[in-house]
């Protein structure tokens, strides 16, 4: 035997009255909106949400409600161990530069034995750039910025005039050396200090650079050739460095016309004035 299906009754949809607005002179009603229906089904009463709404808000607050995240576990971290293994800058620096100034007390002892070369050649030792071109070579490895190159390269001079005076007391020619510090106390600093500029992005700034040693050494050469021009095969020697110098720093460093230009310009200048003034400013400080 079959139960009968209960009997739900069906709810009829309010209605909702709206107003009459009068606008102007005419009036009218808002339509009405249709209230939407719900069938409810046996299933569907049996199914419906009996929560209380307080429930619900607590529920929803409870929901809503992050979850505190626990702070991570710090991992330990092994402390850091340098993989610089040589010296400090600085001291690499100081290093560098005492190693030049102890190449130039050593050039210095060289050229009191280069007096003895045959020939022609013996003036290599007794030119200024005998001492110039080994100063710029020793401040180059130096690799020092313009300051510290500067400063390398007055203490270089000071110590090759100091090495030629010890060596040639030694042999029996006292010199002290003296004079020549002084000179190479105002001389040093600018081959030093241009030789560091030989590293400048600035390409101008390396043709100046380049100009005033390349000026200097043959400036030294064109001196020879008009002052004692019985050295000859040593300024030979000296203009063709000289040249040879110029000419690679123009083909390697600046690669265009406008500063091998300027760099021609100052060789000519720097060597000109050397060459010129070089004898009265010697004679001032040897008289």
């Amino acid at each position: 035997m079959t139960s009968p299906t209960p009997h739900v009754p069906s709810v009829a949809a309010p209605t909702t009255a709206h107003p009459t607005i009068a606008r102007g002179s005419l009036t009218y009603q808002t339509p009405a909106r249709p209230a939407r229906r719900t069938v409810e089904t046996p299933s569907s009463v049996e199914s419906a949400d009996v929560t209380p709404p307080g429930a619900r808000a607590n529920e929803a607050t409870v929901t809503s409600t992050p979850t505190p995240t626990p702070p991570p576990t710090p991992t330990p971290t092994m402390p850091r161990v340098s993989r610089l293994t040589g010296p400090r800058p600085l001291s690499r620096a100081l290093l560098l530069s005492a190693v030049a100034i102890a190449g130039g007390l050593v050039v210095g002892g060289i050229t009191s034995f280069g007096q003895l070369l045959p020939g022609t050649l013996n003036w290599l030792a007794n030119s200024v750039a005998g001492w110039s071109i080994p100063l710029i070579l020793l401040v180059a490895w130096a690799r020092g910025g313009v300051l510290r190159s500067a400063i390398t390269g007055g203490l270089v001079f000071v110590a090759m005039s100091q090495g030629y005076a010890l060596v040639s007391t030694l042999r029996g020619y006292p010199d002290q050396g003296i004079r020549w510090a002084l000179i190479g106390l105002v001389a040093g600093p600018v081959l030093g200090a241009a030789t560091a500029l030989l590293r400048n992005e600035s390409r101008r700034i390396v043709a100046i650079a380049a100009g005033v040693l390349g000026g200097v050494i043959l400036g030294d050469a064109v001196h020879g050739f008009v002052a004692i021009p019985a050295g000859w095969g040593s300024w030979v020697i000296v203009a063709s460095g000289a040249l040879a110098f110029l000419a690679v720093t123009a083909v390697v460093l600046l690669r265009a016309w406008r500063p091998t230009l300027l760099l021609v310009a100052t060789a000519a200048v720097v060597a000109s004035a050397y060459s010129l003034l070089l004898d009265p400013l010697l004679g001032l400080v040897f008289r």
